[in-house]
């Protein structure tokens, strides 16, 4: 059991590593494209890649062999996310919809 607990710490902590590496690539990357300081940038995880935000401006963002590569255009920052998201429909149950 102990064997078990310590192999899913570290993978856990190996996973932490890897988004840690990542955000500060993108954020490196984001820079000077954005014309922004690095620290002002916030990386968010998205289903596939990476959201940079900052001074106004994002983009998305992957991370392949240790490069973080600019997949989207860079555009002006939306600063309020959707009322909902795109899944869902007000007033409806999701578990009823027909």
């Amino acid at each position: 059991m102990r064997i078990a607990a310590a192999i899913f710490a570290a993978f856990g902590l190996a996973l932490l590593a890897g988004c840690t590496g990542a955000g500060k690539l993108i954020r490196e990357r984001a820079a000077p494209e954005f014309d922004c300081p690095p620290e002002a940038i916030e990386v968010a995880p998205l289903q596939f890649g990476y959201r940079a935000r900052g001074c106004g401006k994002e983009a998305v963002y992957v991370v392949q062999r240790g490069k973080a590569t600019r997949d989207s255009d860079i555009r002006r920052a939306t600063d309020d996310p959707p009322a909902l998201p795109i899944d869902r429909v007000p007033g409806t149950d999701s578990i009823d919809i027909r």
